[in-house]
Order: structure tokens, then C-alpha cells, then sequence
């Protein structure tokens, strides 16, 4: 089974994962909740907001891990199967469409061309349907979902 199957299923049989978070995700986590440390938050966005923030913690942390794999060259594969790992847990938690299109970045930086297509392909399939809330504008921060399809779509032609 692939990656890509382990992560989404197949079309007869949903994706069920169980996962821990390792202590370096856990500190990442952490520190995205301790921006909040002394708000007030009402009952009715709690439990979305905690998915929210872990995922979004998790996407950090992957993000530093893709930073320190162009730094670290020994440790670089290490480096980018942490980040697909914590990416993966990310949209798990909370599916933003844009952790897709990570997703197809860290495939791509492993030379895994053919999950990277699928993922981009997913990516432009599911932030088409996606339909985002005031949270959401708060757990994509400065993301460009616009400039992210536009990649995706030329990855996929070929260019």
C-alpha cells in the first residue's frame, strides 16, 4: 500500500488513522496554543479551534523541518519524512486544503513524482469545494491559496 493510500484511503475503504504525536510536534503544538494563553474562548468554537491550532502547529512544525532539510544536508531525508509525517497528521486533525499542497511539496522534494501529482490533483479538487470560516483565515495565517493553485496547476501541465 502507498503512501498516498495510507494517508486517504481507497475508494472502497475510508483512511482510518491512529497516531501519536512525537515530543518535538507535541513542543510545536504547544507553542501555537501559548499564543492564546489568557483569552477566553466560547464553548460553541472550542473544539474546532483546538483541531485548528494542533494542525496548525503540526504545519509549522513541518514547515521547520523542510528548513532544516535544505541546511542540514546530512540529515535531509530525515528531515522531509518528519515533515510529510506531521503534515499528514495535520490535515488528519483539520483538513485544510493547503496542507494537500504541502504535502505534494515535501512528495516532490523526495523524488516521489507520482504522489506529488495526486496530491496536487487533491489539492485543486478539494479547495474548490472548500468553504472557509472566520477560524480558518486565523490557522492559514499568511498563506496565498491563490499563488498555491497556481503552482499546482502548472506542476500538474509540466512546467
Amino acid at each position: 500500500m502507498g503512501l498516498f493510500s495510507k494517508l486517504f484511503g481507497s475508494r472502497d475503504k475510508p483512511a482510518t488513522l491512529t497516531f501519536d504525536l512525537t515530543e518535538e510536534e507535541k513542543l510545536e503544538v504547544n507553542k501555537v496554543f501559548d499564543l492564546l494563553k489568557g483569552y477566553a474562548v466560547h464553548p460553541s468554537v472550542a473544539d474546532k479551534l483546538q483541531q485548528g491550532l494542533t494542525a496548525r502547529g503540526l504545519a509549522n512544525y513541518a514547515a521547520d523541518q523542510i528548513m532544516y532539510a535544505e541546511f542540514r544536508n546530512a540529515n535531509r531525508d530525515e528531515c522531509i519524512n518528519k515533515a510529510i509525517a506531521s503534515i499528514g497528521k495535520a490535515y488528519s486533525i483539520y483538513q485544510l486544503p493547503i496542507y494537500l499542497y504541502d504535502l505534494a511539496c515535501y512528495f516532490e522534494l523526495k523524488s516521489m513524482a507520482a504522489d506529488a501529482r495526486k496530491m496536487y490533483e487533491l489539492f485543486l479538487v478539494r479547495q474548490e469545494e472548500y468553504k472557509s470560516d472566520q477560524l480558518d483565515h486565523i490557522f492559514l495565517g499568511e498563506r496565498n491559496i491563490d499563488e498555491a493553485r497556481g503552482q499546482a496547476s502548472q506542476k500538474l501541465r509540466g512546467r
